[in-house]
């Protein structure tokens, strides 16, 4: 078993203070706006989310084998593939797609200092309309919830069928608790740590307002579901803060 990733994400970009402007989007959306704070803001808004990316390219490096494709979905701006980039031993060949041009730009830039240890390759892509390469790890952070409900089923059916067998599939999402008082408990404590890291009140309805009906969240037992009727097993909880939950599950081998 290798070490855990010790790698740090870099060129965090700026401070996220959209919210804080009378013009701020609205409906939310991936914007270059928002591209160029979204490090600070993943960062701030997004409990254990360095933790998360460690979990994350830990797993991958002790899993992967030379040669090994690792896909990421929603790769934002780059910052996963770079932890991975800089840590795993035996060459990859990693694959970020992203819908958003902004993010794409500055994963481009963030990565290029990685291209000749490595095969990096960047897709300006929407994953509903694109097929996946075969991957023996498939990761997606915080995609699904951004997704219509009713499409949430295919992203499972075309990773399942892109992974090798005994193939890996992690994905990360803020979930939704079927009982109301721990819905009520999980927001209370998630707009205090957004307190805490600098976010005012004011910040936290505006982004609130800017999300609604943007991002929709499912539940665990309903992500199980689909991951289930996609015909993966092994799935697990790995890191669970109130609503944010990091998933693992694994592809049938042969």
């Amino acid at each position: 078993m290798k070490p855990l990733c010790e790698a740090q994400p870099e060129g965090l970009g700026l401070k996220d203070d959209i919210f804080q402007r009378e013009k701020y989007p609205v409906p939310f959306e991936f914007n270059h706006q928002v591209a160029e704070v979204f490090d600070d803001m993943a960062l701030r808004s997004i409990p254990q989310y360095v933790d998360s990316m460690r979990f994350i390219s830990g797993l991958a490096c002790n899993f992967l084998r030379a040669g090994s494709t690792f896909i990421d979905l929603g790769c934002s701006t780059g910052s996963l593939l770079q932890m991975i980039a800089s840590s795993v031993q035996v060459r990859l060949c990693l694959i970020g797609m992203d819908c958003s041009p902004s993010m794409y730009a500055i994963a481009k830039k963030k990565l290029s200092k990685y291209q000749d240890n490595i095969d990096i390759r960047l897709h300006c892509a929407d994953i509903l309309q694109t097929s996946l390469p075969t991957a023996a790890f498939v990761n997606a952070s915080y995609v699904l919830q951004f997704l219509p409900v009713g499409s949430r089923i295919e992203v499972f059916t075309k990773v399942y069928q892109s992974l090798e067998p005994g193939g890996v599939f992690v994905f990360s999402e803020k979930v939704l608790s079927p009982c109301s008082l721990l819905q009520d408990t999980a927001t209370f404590f998630y707009e205090a740590f957004k307190r805490q890291h600098g976010y005012s009140q004011s910040e936290i309805e505006r982004k609130k307002e800017a999300l609604d009906n943007v991002l929709v969240s499912s539940s665990t037992a309903e992500y199980q579901q689909m991951a289930l009727q996609a015909g993966f097993v092994n799935f697990e909880v790995a890191l669970k803060w109130g609503p944010f939950a990091t998933f693992v599950m694994r592809k049938k081998g042969i």
